[in-house]
């Protein structure tokens, strides 16, 4: 559960960093209270329904704390039904990723995945990202 890391007994660990020692909470709320924080990604490539439920937990507690963010999570398109996704979490934004420069990689198939995302959303009335990932 998202309040699980915010509590007070965690602090930012990384010794290079100028919040070093802070405790989470107040690390993420200075974060997120930041001007320029827009928008929030609450997970990354669910493929299970407990990662949905997990996912519908941080998105709510993100809209009851900090409800102008916008939430999403990246996803893997072919691991995750969409329409199940989109019911159970909730989110703002349907977004992906890919990895177009692999090797193996051929055009047709990032154009059928872009019109699969873009039907995913259209069906939902959802705005969608792509997020492009340079190499894995």
């Amino acid at each position: 559960h998202p309040e699980d890391h915010v509590k007070g007994k965690y602090k930012v660990g990384d010794l290079d960093s100028p919040l070093y020692g802070m405790p989470v909470r107040e690390m993420f709320d200075r974060v997120l209270e930041a001007p320029g924080c827009a928008f929030l990604q609450v997970g990354d490539g669910p493929k299970t329904d407990e990662d949905l439920e997990g996912i519908a937990a941080f998105t709510k507690w993100v809209r009851a704390k900090h409800p102008r963010l916008i939430t999403f999570s990246f996803l893997s398109l072919t691991k995750i039904d969409h329409d199940r996704y989109i019911k159970t979490t909730r989110t703002d934004v349907f977004c992906f990723y890919k990895y177009p420069l692999a090797l193996d990689y051929e055009a047709p198939e990032l154009l059928a995945e872009l019109k699969l995302a873009r039907d995913s959303a259209r069906r939902h009335s959802l705005p969608f990202w792509m997020y492009v990932q340079a190499w894995a």
